[in-house]
């Protein structure tokens, strides 16, 4: 009877022991710093992409439409067949959005840290300068002295 009254509390335990183990896992693979980094990452992505969103429609497709006799990219280069509208000066603005995220991407991010990358494995490529041998002491001297005898007394064999 105690046998069955032990069961439940043995699955219990394994239960708990299997789901700490997933919940320490998932927990380390949180605070990893490379899943920390990407959310970051993905934040700071999301507020660059709406600033330039904000700077290309407030500001460089008025100038654009401005310049071809509309109030935004939106309406003008608009082609209707059979009664729906090919909006290209929308897909024309999306375009400039990308040039402009992704040159920025590349002069800020890549760039700098290719040339940081560049400059760590030029130092690590460098020889590293030997220490300069510093003055023998008398008794590492006299140590060089007794191996050279010892070596020559081995080659010299006496015999009388």
């Amino acid at each position: 009877m105690s046998r069955k009254s032990s069961e439940p509390k043995e699955i219990l335990k394994e239960t708990v022991k299997k789901t700490g183990g997933i919940l320490s896992g998932f927990r380390d693979f949180a605070l990893r710093g490379n899943a920390i980094d990407l959310a970051v990452g993905v934040v700071i992505g999301g507020a660059f992409t709406a600033l330039v969103n904000s700077l290309v429609n407030s500001i460089i497709n008025p100038f654009i439409a401005a310049i071809f006799g509309g109030t935004n990219m939106d309406g003008i280069w608009i082609v209707e067949l059979n009664g729906s509208a090919v909006k290209f000066g929308t897909f024309i603005s999306s375009i400039i959005n990308f040039i402009i995220i992704a040159a920025a991407l590349y002069f800020f991010i890549i760039l700098p840290l290719n040339k940081l990358l560049e400059l760590t494995s030029a130092r690590k490529d460098e020889p590293e300068e030997e220490a300069p041998e510093l003055p023998k002491t008398q008794e590492d001297i006299l140590l060089e002295i007794l191996e050279t005898l010892k070596r020559q007394g081995k080659s010299k064999v006496i015999k009388h």
